[in-house]
């Protein structure tokens, strides 16, 4: 289980240019890199090192250093946080002497954060659908 703040310190520990690295992606002088999630062969991923996140004008991709890493992953938030937190030598763990008061605050804080990427996920489906609707 993870500490009530993991989600804040994974995204505050971890630029999103490191997370590119990872995957031997670098960005030009504009600060877009070829995406990697749709095949092309011009940059179309902004990467905004502001917010430490990217968006795609190609695929419609967007998100956050966990998103991207759980989309090249292929693998759920949670996984993403783990993959991170493994990677960059995080603690983002709950151990098990911590007190129940903070094991039930790190479930919670866990729910509303699945159900953000539930809604998050809905909407982007609902975007495509009406672009995909207009475009016809």
């Amino acid at each position: 289980m993870f500490k009530p703040d993991a989600l804040k310190l994974i995204k505050d520990s971890v630029s999103i240019y490191d997370v590119l690295g990872c995957y031997n992606l670098s960005t030009n002088r504009s600060g877009f890199v070829v995406c990697p999630f749709h095949a092309e062969k011009t940059a179309s991923m902004k990467i905004y090192a502001k917010t430490n996140t990217y968006k795609c004008f190609g695929c419609g991709a967007f998100g956050d250093v966990i998103d991207f890493v759980a989309k090249m992953e292929n693998a759920t938030v949670r996984d993403a946080m783990e993959i991170l937190a493994t990677r960059f030598g995080l603690d983002i763990f709950i151990s098990e002497s911590t007190s129940p008061e903070v094991i039930k605050k790190a479930q919670e804080a866990q729910a509303a954060r699945d159900l953000e990427k539930v809604k998050s996920i809905k909407r982007e489906e609902y975007i495509r659908t009406q672009l995909s609707l207009i475009s016809e």
